[in-house]
């Protein structure tokens, strides 16, 4: 395949090209797109249901993804600056809760993390500290945050791990997801969350990962999805891309 083939077949009607240029995850059309591997986003057409109700670790253009596609959205999100700037984009049907770096945490609320941090876990780190902040490995300076997901007093049909504190949010992730649910954890090609992968196979989780490009991104990367239960996998069926892309 030519790369003039590439263009047409792909990077155009995906939105890929369009996406570069914006520096945003978008389709052809404009549309906003979790910034996910595109197999990761096929995937998502097939599984998520309108009724659904969605648990971010990280708000950005997949919340507005998903505020289209599902019930309810409940996002949490470290950086006060974007938050305003997205909440302007926001429906109703979404809730988003700006928990910065550093908040306190109550007595009673850190007895819920204090298991996490009784295990063996990686803690040095080849980055600067702003890059083991921006990497989602600073578990101690995020209890809040991770903490979040308790405080909405319901279970998800998807959690969305693409934020701070990977590790510790994964550790709470797996006792709120729904029977049949999906957690999704983004750039899960990093060996740094190996403690989150660990913590998803002691309960009982199977991974799902799919490899591919990002819209917009020149690089190689994965976005898995780790589920219990077979039920929300699409029957064996044909169904055909949602962008639109031409069979060849």
């Amino acid at each position: 395949m030519t790369i003039e083939n590439l263009t047409e077949l792909f990077l155009k009607p995906s939105g890929w090209l369009r996406s570069q240029v914006e520096d945003a995850p978008l389709n052809a059309s404009g549309e906003s797109l979790p910034w996910f591997t595109y197999g990761a986003i096929e995937f998502l057409h097939q599984v998520v249901k309108p009724a659904d109700c969605v648990f971010e670790y990280g708000a950005g253009f997949s919340t507005l993804w998903w505020q289209n596609k599902v019930n309810r959205v409940y996002s949490v999100e470290h950086d006060q600056a974007w938050c305003e700037r997205l909440g302007e984009k926001l429906q109703p049907n979404v809730s988003l809760f700006n928990v910065e770096i550093d908040q306190p945490i109550s007595p009673d609320n850190m007895a819920h993390l204090a298991p996490f941090f009784k295990r063996q876990r990686r803690t040095d780190w080849p980055y600067d500290p702003e890059k083991i902040i921006r990497r989602g490995l600073a578990d101690e300076r995020f209890l809040a945050y991770a903490h979040h997901i308790l405080e909405i007093g319901e279970l998800f049909d998807f959690i969305v791990i693409d934020g701070m504190a990977r590790r510790l949010c994964t550790f709470l992730a797996v006792n709120y997801l729904k029977p049949t649910g999906f957690i999704i954890l983004d750039n899960s090609n990093r060996s740094d969350y190996d403690l989150a992968y660990i913590l998803l196979e002691e309960a009982g989780f199977r991974q799902i990962p799919f490899w591919g490009l990002v819209p917009g991104a020149n690089f190689l990367t994965c976005t898995s999805f780790f589920t219990r239960s077979l039920e929300r996998l699409p029957s064996s069926l044909f169904v055909g891309n949602s962008f639109g892309l031409p069979e060849y």
